[in-house]
């Protein structure tokens, strides 16, 4: 979290992250299962191979989590000719706020309204679900958010830092 490093693989694995779209956990993993992979050929042990790769990718998750936190949210935008029908529903059924953004899809020229809404890691499920019923041919883009301020999420102290 503080650039530091422990001095192994870890270094090699943050030179590999800054130049590539991996995460530090991510490229921690590449490395140490290429060394495990090379030591599971010396040492002819499919076995050992086998438990040493179940370690570095539990720990490669783990430096991920301490890295990016556990208080991560999701963003969801849909583009949909139904997007009124769409918003009404998340307003009722999740009890999230949505905004409303002026889209045109340049392939066709149609205008079309973009409804952004955050929702929490566990309301993914249902809002995928809400879209489908109201319109299956619905464009749905939802990625990890790993800061929200404001009102449903972390309030904003008035230092401009997160409570």
């Amino acid at each position: 979290r503080f650039r530091g490093t422990t001095g192994g693989t870890d270094i090699a694995a943050k030179i590999l992250s800054r130049f590539t779209t991996l995460t530090a956990g991510q490229a921690l993993l590449v490395l140490d299962g290429l060394v495990i992979a090379l030591a599971g050929l010396v040492f002819n042990s499919v076995e050992l191979m086998l438990y040493a790769l179940i370690s570095v990718v539990v720990s490669g998750k783990t430096i991920d989590v301490v890295v990016e936190g556990f208080n991560y949210a999701k963003a969801a935008l849909i583009i949909s000719s139904r997007s009124e029908k769409i918003a009404a529903r998340i307003l009722a059924e999740l009890g999230r706020g949505v905004t409303g953004l002026a889209g045109r899809g340049l392939y066709s020229g149609e205008a079309r309204e973009v409804l952004l809404c955050i929702i929490g890691r566990m309301e993914e499920t249902r809002l995928k679900q809400l879209v489908k019923e109201e319109d299956p041919h619905a464009f749905l883009i939802i990625s990890d958010v790993h800061e929200v301020l404001g009102e449903g999420f972390k309030e904003i102290k008035e230092d401009g830092k997160s409570r």
